[in-house]
């Protein structure tokens, strides 16, 4: 009876030591999964932060709110006095974003630890069913390593790694520290530095403290942090204190029950692993909506139900990246249209006007829009900006370029008129949420004279010829006798209209406000002296509207580089007869 009773104690505890492995690579696993998923969430939305402004964009905050399990995000670096300053944040209205953000300790405490390792997990203080994720994120932009810290909401391995019955669970830095555990811990520095050093992936042991426990252990593959499983001697062994104490008096019971107790034991273990077995087969043919129903609480269920988050988090991510393809695939529609709306030719003729047009679009959606169009002996040049970029400014433009179409087929029309139509229609589409600037010139082609009137628009130029010296600012005249409301303001609006007399030589510029904000890789804003500038040095040096126009091209790319633009930029002009 002794030997028998020692053989089942060593039976137990390798038992023990391989069920102990067996969840500390289940919890490993799910540590892996939730990491991994939240640094490809966050990517995305770290990839739509502006350097430069220090501040999300509006793409980001929208991938930020589809994020429904991320409650905050805090992007810092560290400034001359080595300490961590905030640069952007998000945060969601709930009482645990404002708690994190506000956390000044908590995120210089989070920002050491990224130094010293790539990522780093705590437990907050104000929250059961928070983590704080911090990590070095790398920007496909060219700029230094941002160090990010989220808030993310991971309930079930967080309850996973504190609540369970059986194990006591630790999730273990590669520096030495305790991340994640028990209130009470059981693990002392020796058996920590055991499993740390240790060059398996895997692993159990009994610690130093006489074989008081027995450790478990399995490594996580990030950042060098493991985890540890330890559960006490005497509770692995508790089934053989009681054989000892009462196989005297239950011997002869025992033995006759021996045969029975073992076929359901049999079979209660083995159902279970056949039927996650099963599972795991359905969801490697693609069925991600398999469940495995936990019924115990014992080393079986926790495999369960480590599986069931598995298939949660494989569907939620599956879910996710399709919705980030839908925002991609409307995004490129929107360029689409807004690429339609544009005239196809850039260079036209009407007898003795050239026309060239020269439009980029912003990275995110803008709404700059033109035109030009011959009606009776009169030639139209049309130039807006709808205000706000995406959806909502692609509708204003579509709007306008709608309205154009039909203003052409009235007769006698003016500027003014022009402008009161299209305030009518773009206010009906709108109702006052969306604005949009725009100029509108005519020209008689027979006379050069030309009406105008400006919707509260960037104010063209007229460049006026010179037969041998350089062009200056004093030779520009800028049109600014004819101001008025934004369009979609209001549904009824008045628009005066002023005069130019165009001599042959001249040349009209028109230009959107896209064009004066871009910004060199350093930040600084090119403006309106750097537009006059390089309009005079084009127009100096070229003589065709084609040659002068690419002369403010070159100069614009040579500015800007590869700095992405903040907005639509636009550049129309018309000359009228051959340059001298």
């Amino acid at each position: 009876m002794l030997i028998a009773t020692r053989l089942f104690e060593k039976d137990k505890i390798a038992y023990v030591k391989d069920t102990g492995v067996t969840v500390a690579r289940s919890l490993a696993m799910q540590f892996r999964i939730e990491t991994r998923g939240y640094l490809e969430k966050i990517k995305p939305i770290i990839e739509e932060y502006d350097h430069r402004q220090q501040k999300f964009s509006d793409i980001a905050e929208a991938l930020f709110a589809k994020f429904d399990r991320l409650d905050g995000l805090v992007v810092i670096k560290k400034d001359d006095n080595g300490r961590y300053k905030h640069l952007a944040e998000l945060k969601k209205t709930i009482q645990a974003g404002n708690n994190f953000i506000n956390d000044y300790e908590l995120i210089e405490r989070m920002g050491t630890k990224v130094a010293e390792s790539e990522i780093a997990v705590a437990v907050p203080k104000f929250s059961d069913v928070h983590l704080v994720m911090a990590a070095s994120i790398e920007s496909s932009q060219n700029h230094a390593p941002l160090v990010v810290i989220g808030l993310y909401r991971a309930s079930e391995l967080y309850e996973a790694l504190t609540k369970t019955k059986t194990y006591e669970n630790y999730l273990l830095s590669a520096g030495g520290d305790i991340e994640i555990g028990p209130k009470n811990s059981h693990i002392d520095t020796l058996t920590i530095r055991r499993i740390l050093s240790s060059p398996l992936p895997d692993g159990a042991f009994d610690d130093y403290g006489g074989g008081e426990n027995i450790i478990s252990f399995s490594g996580t593959g990030v950042a060098g942090s493991k985890i540890a499983s330890v559960v006490k001697r005497k509770d692995a062994l508790g089934a053989v204190n009681v054989l000892i104490t009462k196989s005297l008096l239950f011997f002869i019971a025992l033995l006759s029950s021996t045969v029975i107790i073992g076929l359901v034991a049999s079979l209660r273990i083995s159902m279970p692993i056949n039927e996650l077995s099963e599972a795991t087969k359905r969801m490697a043919m693609g069925q991600f909506d398999v469940r495995v129903i936990s019924k115990s609480n014992d080393e079986i269920g926790e495999l369960a139900n480590g599986f069931n988050f598995m298939a949660n988090e494989v569907s939620r991510l599956m879910n996710e990246a399709e919705e980030k393809a839908r925002i991609t695939a409307e995004m490129e529609t929107i360029r689409a249209v807004q690429s339609m709306l544009i005239p196809t030719e850039e260079k036209m003729s009407f007898g003795k006007f050239y026309v060239i047009g020269h439009f980029e679009p912003a990275t995110e959606c803008g709404g700059d829009w033109w035109n030009c169009v011959k009606i009776g002996d009169r030639l139209f040049l049309w130039i807006g900006d709808a205000t706000g970029h995406g959806a909502p400014a692609a509708m204003v433009t579509s709007a306008a370029k709608a309205a154009s179409t039909i203003i052409e087929d009235m007769p006698f029309v003016t500027p003014g008129v022009v402008l009161e139509v299209l305030n009518k229609a773009i206010y009906e589409t709108s109702r006052g949420q969306m604005l949009m600037t725009f100029f509108v010139a005519s020209i008689d082609m027979r006379t050069g004279e030309m009406t105008y009137a400006n919707a509260s628009h960037e104010p063209p130029f007229i460049v006026r010829r010179k037969s041998e010296s350089k062009i200056t600012k004093k030779d520009l005249i800028p049109l600014i006798n004819a101001s008025g409301p934004r369009l979609g303001d209001k549904n009824i609006a008045r628009y005066i209209e002023a005069e130019f007399q165009l001599i042959e030589g001249d040349s009209l510029i028109l230009y959107t406000d896209g064009v004066i904000d871009l910004r060199n890789p350093k930040g600084e804003i090119w403006g309106e002296r750097g537009f006059v500038r390089a309009i005079c040095e084009s127009v100096t040096e070229g003589n065709s509207a084609e040659t002068k126009i690419s002369g403010i091209c070159d100069k614009i790319k040579d500015y800007r580089k590869e700095e992405a633009l903040p907005d639509d930029l636009t550049i129309l002009m018309c000359q009228y007869g051959e340059a001298s």
